[in-house]
C-alpha cells in the first residue's frame, strides 16, 4: 500500500491556492492534508503548519519555543511547492496495512486521530 495525497487546504488561507499570506516570506500558516492510500476511498486529516524564518526571527524570544514535528520551513510560502512536498512524502510511504502508513506519516504530520482514545 502506498500513501497518497487526496487534498491538502489551509484554514489560514481558506481560498487555497488563490490566496497567499499577506507577506509569503514572513508568515505562519495551517495546513491539512487528507491523505489516503491508493485504490481506496478512506482517508485521514494530517495537519501541519507552514512557517518562514523571518517569521520565527521575528515572534521567538526567551519565553517562546517551537516544536519541529509538524513543522515545514520555508523560505517563502508557495501553495504549490507546499502541495508538492506533501507529494514527495506521500511517495516515499508504504506499508503492509493502513496503520503502518499512519506511523510513517506522523512522523512529518500530525495526524487527526493521535491520542484518540473510544
Amino acid at each position: 500500500m502506498q500513501a497518497e495525497l487526496r487534498s491538502l487546504i489551509s484554514i489560514t488561507l481558506p481560498s487555497g491556492p488563490n490566496e497567499a499570506p499577506e507577506n509569503p516570506r514572513d508568515c505562519w500558516v495551517l495546513m491539512q492534508a487528507t491523505i489516503g492510500y491508493e485504490n481506496s476511498d478512506g482517508a485521514d486529516v494530517f495537519d501541519f503548519y507552514v512557517t518562514t524564518p523571518a517569521f520565527l526571527d521575528r515572534t521567538l524570544d526567551d519565553e517562546r519555543h517551537e516544536l519541529g514535528r509538524g513543522l515545514v520551513i520555508v523560505k517563502r510560502f508557495d501553495w504549490v511547492a507546499v502541495e508538492e512536498f506533501v507529494k514527495r512524502i506521500c511517495a516515499d510511504v508504504r506499508g503492509d496495512s493502513w496503520d503502518v502508513i499512519v506511523q510513517k506519516l506522523s512522523r512529518t504530520f500530525l495526524w487527526e486521530y493521535e491520542d484518540y482514545q473510544p
